[in-house]
């Protein structure tokens, strides 16, 4: 009998270790965070939402995924500026639209292929210009403007 229950309770620990791992696994997902930080800033928990974007950005810059590097670097831009951290939400803005950028290159896009739809990510769109007023980004450069030019990225 003792070795029904043994193998019983390695069964049960066994599935309890890997049902906990899918759940610690699930909520280290960038795009988790991202969905999480979206909700932070919709309950107006700003400064919890920074902090949880920033984590996300490593393994979404590791894995080379640009339009969501280009996503959460957007969402932390907002979040700063509506923490009245201008100079921060600029800078985030900034590299949001030099990685929209990389994505276009990586992905081999272009306005012949998007058509009119698309944004070149240009400084001057009327979309950025509402925006980088709205955080208060008058007069800054962009990321990608010629001296901080993005490196080139070989997709692999």
């Amino acid at each position: 009998m003792s070795t029904i229950s043994q193998k019983l309770s390695a069964f049960l620990g066994i599935a309890l270790f890997f049902g906990c791992a899918t759940l610690v696994s699930a909520t280290d997902d960038p795009s988790t965070r991202l969905a999480d930080a979206r909700e932070m800033m919709q309950r107006g928990q700003v400064a919890s939402a920074v902090s949880t974007l920033e984590k996300a950005l490593p393994p979404l810059l590791a894995s080379q995924d640009f339009w969501s590097v280009s996503k959460a670097y957007f969402q932390l831009g907002v979040a700063r500026g509506r923490l009245n951290e201008t100079r921060a939400a600029c800078a985030a803005l900034s590299k949001s639209l030099d990685y929209y950028r990389r994505a276009l290159v990586k992905d081999n896009l272009s306005l012949d292929y998007s058509g009119e739809t698309a944004s070149d990510g240009s400084d001057d769109s009327d979309g950025m210009q509402e925006v980088r007023s709205r955080l208060g980004c008058k007069g800054t450069r962009s990321a990608s403007s010629p001296e901080h030019a993005p490196r080139t990225v070989s997709s692999r």
